[in-house]
């Protein structure tokens, strides 16, 4: 969902870029003699507040998926088992989320910049970006971005929430600091290997064989070796 919704966000910037740069001129603005409607097009608050709409659907898209996963991860009386993620991945969290509110903050002050007309623009991306600020550490501070293991599926709530379902589960192994679950039709989910604190490698294995079904589920030898 992350990757779905950054990937559509910069699409529609970089769509209005043109449309946003002719607000600056009075009158009409051509770019490689294509012809864009100034500030005085009647049609502009429409435009630019439908605009402004797509980006808080798809912020909106993404938190909701993001939280539904943090107050999952929060009812630890749901899992047999359940840990903080590791040390290196909440970095790896910190790290990307900042990079994207910069981002964010960045197309808005652009939007501010260039015409009074954009201010609802770059309104609604700020309070995307407050949202991912605040998701980000709410998750870290209350130790909600976690690993954990219920009778039914694996559950990873990382920047992403990833659920892996025993059912058609055929093998389990690792490769390359990933952990592979493989199912029946060439279905394959993964999560970081890392993401699972050093310490709690062993009790993660132990539970993880004791919910899955031994006779119809292979675990490699990697798997096996991890520590």
């Amino acid at each position: 969902m992350n990757r779905f919704v950054n990937i559509w966000t910069v699409i529609f910037f970089i769509i209005s870029l043109p449309f946003s740069m002719a607000l600056d001129y009075a009158g009409i603005y051509k770019l490689f003699g294509v012809e864009f409607p100034g500030p005085d097009f009647e049609h502009n608050d429409l435009i630019y507040g439908i605009l402004a709409g797509i980006f808080l659907l798809l912020g909106a898209l993404k938190a909701s998926r993001r939280w539904v996963g943090l107050f999952i991860a929060r009812q630890k009386q749901k899992f047999v088992w359940s840990a903080p993620l590791s040390k290196p991945r909440k970095q790896r969290i910190l790290m990307y989320s900042l990079l994207e509110v910069t981002v964010l903050v960045s197309m808005a002050i652009f939007y501010f910049t260039i015409s009074p007309i954009l201010i609802y623009v770059g309104l609604a991306l700020v309070i995307v970006a407050t949202e991912h600020l605040l998701h980000t550490f709410v998750g870290l501070g209350k130790d909600w971005f976690r690993v954990g293991i219920t009778s039914k599926a694996v559950v990873s709530t990382d920047r992403e929430v990833t659920v892996m379902y025993y059912t058609g589960l055929r093998k389990v192994s690792i490769h390359q600091q990933t952990l592979y679950l493989e199912y029946i039709k060439d279905l394959t989910l993964h999560i970081p290997s890392n993401a699972i604190q050093q310490g709690e490698v062993e009790n993660f294995k132990k539970h993880l064989a004791d919910q899955v079904d031994k006779e119809k589920v292979f675990f490699n030898e990697a798997f096996k070796a991890w520590k």
